[in-house]
């Protein structure tokens, strides 16, 4: 993960360099280095646990390029490793401030409309392209904690935001992130928007 400060990699740097090598060769390739990672880390250690999870998520998106259904992956990896079961993946329509739905999970109505009614500032959210996560020592979003929204991944495909993950309430047994789901969304910022939109 590249240092803050001035020469930081973005999300849209590492996304311009997959135009170079199939994504699923290179998800494979991450996927390797993160096994490796839990061979050589003790399984005690917490960062044993990270690396096991971005393993399963690599691994999983690598499939979903091939099987061509990288919604239901994206949904899946989170459901499974953050035990979030209420998300929406959005995609930012052509030359206006609307947004669509890609795929979502236990949504309800109201979380639906304060999306939909809410489009033009999440788009400009979207534009900024930073990840978001509740809990961070960073000033909060106010537009996303006010929607309710506890990680924001917005999604790229050749240098330019196309979209975001939205992610809302965690599972009870979950009391709130931990630092291995940050690196989780950082994978999900970098690797998500190719598998949907070159699809």
């Amino acid at each position: 993960m590249a240092n803050k400060g001035q020469g930081r990699t973005t999300p849209a740097d590492k996304n311009s360099d997959l135009s170079q090598v199939p994504l699923e060769e290179v998800l494979e390739s991450r996927a390797e280095e993160y096994l490796q990672m839990c061979w050589e880390i003790p399984t005690e250690n917490e960062r044993h646990a990270v690396a096991t999870k971005l393993y399963a998520a690599c691994r999983r998106l690598s499939a979903a390029v091939r099987e061509r259904d990288a919604a239901a992956a994206v949904l899946e990896i989170a459901s499974n490793l953050m035990a979030c079961e209420e998300m929406a993946i959005l995609q930012m329509k052509t030359n206006s401030k609307e947004l669509s739905f890609i795929d979502s999970v236990g949504l309800s109505e109201k979380q639906r409309h304060s999306l939909q009614g809410s489009a033009a500032r999440i788009s400009a959210g979207i534009d900024r392209g930073r990840v978001y996560m509740a809990g961070e020592n960073e000033s909060g979003d106010e537009l996303l904690t006010s929607l309710g929204i506890q990680a924001f991944v917005p999604l790229w495909q050749n240098r330019k935001t196309k979209g975001a993950i939205v992610f809302f309430n965690l599972l009870p047994q979950r009391h709130g992130f931990e630092p291995g789901d940050r690196e989780l969304l950082d994978l999900f910022s970098v690797y998500a928007g190719p598998c949907l939109f070159n699809a």
